[in-house]
């Protein structure tokens, strides 16, 4: 693995200790959480599936059904106010996103209750809309609450639980990015300065992934909680810090415009495709991190991906992060050339 800076354990999980920068976390049996409120339940298709016959101990007098997550739908459903005070999340990283947004706009209580560990939108406090080719974040609310089920998690395939590992995976190249932005004085704001505190902090929270990896593999309680934890810490600094320049960086940028053309993909398979081309073109070992992914089970070759299309997202990355106004990145001095493509793409193999 990485030779990365390392922090105790014990060190890292104190970036937990403050409550007013996360939401209520509680591992517990949902079978049995009852409310009897009159409460919006907001899901997807899959998801209400498998909450199955849990739902009977809610009082769920409507429902939302995602199926979309461009800013138009979004915009559509923000008209479409229920008449509940209570909303209860259930599903993965875009059911969750959006529903805090929901009831940011609404005003209202939500609880989410994840059924696979695929992003950290669980503990943020914006939302990823999806708009002209592109992922915008816009304020929106932390949950309020957010009931994690051991048994209801290991329901989701292995590889979609694993897919949560991206958000800190992407620590490997954010930093790299971060750092790069200093050197060139490319800020986008004044607070995005390059913190080695901060880069170092980000380092032992990936450090504390990796070293979980027969657990994560073996999809057990702890390495469930350890893919919690980590997502958790890493949201946790960015709050701190006040920016989440640490976790998000060209890997991101590179799923960004690979998302519009692999629809029926997760975000899990795109960011964790996007470190290891990023890694590649930051001069990075890039290996280390494909053997993680391998060893837990986690996807990085999203549904209908090819050489071709890599080759067109490489094509258009500098024009696209400067189109779209992102970050400072390597993606701004990368210039496409046919053969070293070629090369990029004998070498990775993917």
């Amino acid at each position: 693995m990485a030779e990365l800076n390392y922090m105790r354990e014990a060190d890292i999980l104190r970036l937990l200790d403050n409550p007013n920068t996360l939401p209520t976390i509680e591992w517990t049996d949902i079978a049995t959480v009852h409310d009897d409120r009159r409460a919006l339940l907001v899901t997807s298709p899959s998801a209400e599936t498998q909450f199955g016959n849990l739902s009977h101990n809610f009082n769920f007098s409507d429902h939302r059904m995602i199926t979309g997550g461009d800013a138009e739908y979004i915009d559509h459903l923000i008209k479409d106010k229920p008449d509940t005070s209570v909303m209860y999340a259930v599903g993965g990283g875009r059911v969750i996103d959006i529903a805090r947004l929901l009831a940011s706009r609404w005003e209202m209580e939500v609880t989410a209750i994840p059924t696979i560990i695929s992003t950290d939108a669980l503990f943020v406090k914006s939302t990823g809309v999806r708009e002209n080719g592109c992922v915008h974040y816009v304020r929106s609310k932390r949950a309020d609450r957010v009931l994690l089920d051991w048994n209801l998690l290991r329901l989701s395939p292995q590889t979609l639980n694993a897919g949560g590992c991206c958000d800190v995976l992407s620590i490997y190249t954010a930093p790299w990015d971060w750092n790069l932005t200093e050197t060139r004085q490319a800020w986008k704001k004044p607070n995005e300065h390059y913190t080695p505190l901060v880069a170092e902090q980000a380092a032992g929270i990936l450090n504390y992934l990796l070293s979980h990896a027969d657990e994560i593999r073996a999809m057990s309680y702890a390495g469930l909680e350890s893919i919690v934890r980590s997502l958790a810490m890493e949201v946790e600094l960015c709050n701190v810090h006040g920016n989440s320049r640490c976790e998000e960086g060209g890997e991101h940028f590179f799923a960004y415009a690979l998302e519009p053309h692999l629809p029926h993909t997760t975000h899990g398979e795109l960011v964790g495709l996007g470190i290891l081309v990023t890694a590649y073109m930051q001069g990075q070992p890039w290996q280390n991190m494909r053997e993680f992914m391998d060893t837990i089970g986690m996807s990085y070759r999203p549904k209908g991906i090819s050489e071709q299309r890599i080759t067109q997202t490489l094509k258009i990355m500098q024009a696209y992060v400067t189109q779209h106004n992102l970050r400072y990145s390597i993606w701004n001095e990368y210039i496409y050339n046919e053969s070293a493509s070629q090369e990029f793409l004998r070498t990775i193999n993917l």
